[in-house]
C-alpha cells in the first residue's frame, strides 16, 4: 500500500440511514512506510485519526485536518491492542508491555480540534447558552435558559433538566426541573431564526439561599431544522453555575397544618400495606417532599391518620402534614416553604413531584390545602355582650356565649364524624348512635314544650307574632335543649327573646 496518500470515501448520512452527502478525500502524510494494516475514524471535533500498523508491527497514529492533509508527522506507539476517544478529545491507547505478559500500559494523546466552534459543551451544534458555563448569577438573574445553535433548529421529544448538587460530592443530586416541549405546562420557544430555545425557569426551583446547579440536555431535545436528525444534547456535570447567596432575611412564622391527597394508584396501594409498611412509607414521602422544597426533612412531619376524601370520586385518601416553624430569620419561613410546595405540585409534570419513588402518588390537582383554623372572633362576640348589657342590664345576656359554644360543639361532632371516624373505625356505629339519639330526644323534648306551652294564652300570642324566630330555636335545640333559653333570656331587652315560658318549661329546658 503506498504509504504517503490515501483514497478515502467519506459518507455523512443520517440515523435514519439516509445518505446526505459523499465524496472521495485523499489523505496525504508525512512520511512514507509499507502499511500493513489501517484502521480511519472520523473526529468529533473534525479532521480524522488513521491507526497503521507496518511491517515490524510499529503502529503509527495519523491526524488529519477536514482537507485531509496530515498534522505533523505519525505518532510511533510501537505497539497498540487498542484504542479510544474519550468524551474530552483525548486518545487513550492500551498497549501490552514487550517481553512482559502480565503487564499493559496506557498512553494518552491529546486530539487536535479541527474547528472554528464552540467546544466547551463537548458539542459543536452549540454556540452559547445563558447561564455560561461557570456563570455566577444571583437567584433574581434567571428567568429562562436559553441555548443558541449554530444552525436553525426545531424542538423534538428530548427534554432539558437543571439540577441541584453540593461541590465535592456532598449530598444528593437533586432534579429540580425536567421540561419536555409537550409538558402541558413547559414554556419552551425558539426564536433568533429557529437558532435559539429558550426554557421558562419555574418558581421555587432555583434557592434564594444559593447553591451550585448543572443542565444536562437529552441528545433529543431538539432536531435539525433541515434534515430533523436528532441534534447532540450536553452530559452532566458540564454546564454549571452557581447562584448566590442573597442572604435573605426570612420572617418567623407559626407552624401550618396542611392536606395533601394521595391519586387512585396511592390509594390502592396503601390498602396493601401493613401499619409498618405505612410508617415507612410516608417517611420516605415526607424526606422526598424535603428535598422538593429544599428544607431539612425535620421541618415536616404527619399530623395525624389518614382518611378518605368523601369529595372525591374514587375515594382518595388525604394525608394530613404539619410544616414545622424555625427560629432563625436565616432558613426558609413557613409561608415560602408552602408556596415552593404548592407550586411544584402545580408543576409536576416538570418537577421531581411527578418522578419520585413516592411523590408520584400524590394528586397534584389537589395540592397542598392549609387546613382551616375554626377561630371566633372574641372581639366581635365580646362586643355584642357589652351591648346587649347596655341595653338591659336586667337580662341574661351571657346566653350569647351558651348559643355559640353549643352551636361550636355541635359543628365539631358532625366534623369528627365526617372526616376523623376513618382513624376509629370500631367506634363508627357507637359515635353515630351517641350522636343521633341526644338529637332525637332533644328535638322531641323541644316540640312538646313548645307545643304545651302553645296551650297558654299569653304564650301563644307571643307564638304568633314571633312564629319564624320560634320554629329556628326549635329545630336548633335538636343540638341542646338549652338553646331555648334564649327565647326567655330577654337578650338586649328585646321583646322578641322575652317569650313567657313557665315554670315547669323551664324547669325542663335546664
Amino acid at each position: 500500500m503506498d504509504s504517503s496518500t490515501f483514497s478515502a470515501l467519506r459518507i455523512n448520512f443520517l440515523s435514519s440511514g439516509s445518505v446526505v452527502s459523499f465524496n472521495n478525500t485523499n489523505l496525504i502524510t508525512n512520511t512514507g512506510f509499507f502499511a500493513q494494516s489501517l484502521s480511519l475514524k472520523s473526529l468529533q471535533y473534525g479532521g480524522f485519526i488513521m491507526i497503521t500498523m507496518d511491517l515490524t508491527t510499529s503502529v503509527y497514529v495519523n491526524f488529519f485536518n477536514e482537507n485531509g492533509t496530515a498534522d505533523g508527522g505519525p505518532i510511533n506507539t510501537h505497539q497498540m491492542n487498542t484504542y479510544l476517544i474519550l468524551p474530552n478529545n483525548t486518545l487513550l491507547i492500551l498497549q501490552g508491555v514487550p517481553d512482559n505478559n502480565n503487564t499493559w500500559a496506557l498512553t494518552v494523546i491529546d486530539v487536535p480540534k479541527y474547528t472554528n466552534r464552540n467546544t466547551e459543551y463537548f458539542n459543536t451544534n452549540i454556540e452559547l447558552t445563558f447561564p455560561k458555563i461557570n456563570d455566577y448569577l444571583k437567584f433574581s438573574d434567571i428567568k429562562n435558559i436559553s441555548i443558541n445553535f449554530y444552525d436553525p433548529i426545531k424542538l423534538s421529544d428530548g427534554k432539558l433538566s437543571i439540577y441541584y448538587y453540593q461541590p465535592n460530592g456532598q449530598g444528593k443530586i437533586l432534579l429540580r426541573q425536567s421540561t419536555f416541549f409537550t409538558s402541558p405546562t413547559a414554556q419552551c420557544t425558539l426564536d433568533n431564526d429557529d437558532k435559539r430555545v429558550n426554557v421558562t425557569v419555574l418558581d421555587s426551583v432555583l434557592s434564594k439561599s444559593g447553591g451550585n446547579y448543572f443542565i444536562k440536555v437529552d441528545t433529543s431535545f431538539v432536531k435539525d431544522r433541515v434534515y430533523e436528525e436528532p441534534l447532540l444534547g450536553i452530559k452532566e456535570n458540564v454546564w454549571k453555575f452557581t447562584i448566590k447567596d442573597s442572604k435573605m432575611q426570612y420572617p418567623i412564622i407559626n407552624s401550618i397544618s396542611g392536606l395533601l391527597r394521595l391519586n387512585v394508584e396511592g390509594t390502592n396501594k396503601i390498602d396493601e400495606l401493613t401499619s409498618n409498611e405505612r410508617n415507612d412509607f410516608f417517611n420516605a414521602l415526607l424526606g422526598e417532599l424535603a428535598d422538593v422544597i429544599l428544607i431539612p426533612k425535620d421541618r415536616l412531619s404527619k399530623d395525624s391518620k389518614e382518611q378518605v376524601d368523601h369529595d372525591s370520586k374514587d375515594k382518595k385518601l388525604l394525608i394530613s402534614i404539619k410544616i414545622n416553624e424555625v427560629k432563625s430569620h436565616d432558613e426558609k419561613d413557613v409561608n415560602t416553604t408552602m408556596y415552593d410546595l404548592k407550586n411544584m405540585m402545580a408543576n409536576s409534570d416538570q418537577t421531581s413531584i411527578g418522578q419520585g419513588d413516592y411523590t408520584k402518588y400524590l394528586d397534584s390537582t389537589f395540592g397542598f390545602q392549609p387546613k382551616r383554623k375554626c377561630t371566633f372572633s372574641y372581639n366581635n362576640l365580646g362586643h355584642s355582650y357589652f351591648l346587649a348589657r347596655l341595653k338591659n342590664k336586667q337580662g341574661h345576656n351571657f346566653v350569647i356565649f351558651k348559643f355559640v359554644l353549643i352551636i361550636f360543639d355541635f359543628v365539631m361532632d358532625i366534623l369528627f364524624i365526617r372526616n376523623n371516624i376513618n382513624d376509629f373505625p370500631n367506634l363508627y356505629i357507637p359515635s353515630l348512635i351517641f350522636f343521633t339519639l341526644p338529637i332525637a330526644s332533644n328535638t322531641i323534648l323541644a316540640f312538646l314544650i313548645i307545643s304545651k306551652e302553645n296551650a297558654k294564652s299569653k304564650f301563644s300570642e307571643w307564638f304568633e307574632k314571633n312564629i319564624k324566630l320560634a320554629s329556628v330555636f326549635t329545630i336548633l335545640a335538636g343540638a341542646d335543649i338549652e338553646i331555648l333559653s334564649l327565647l326567655h333570656s330577654n337578650l338586649a331587652g328585646f321583646e322578641v327573646f322575652n317569650a313567657p315560658l313557665s315554670k315547669s318549661a323551664k324547669n325542663k329546658i335546664f
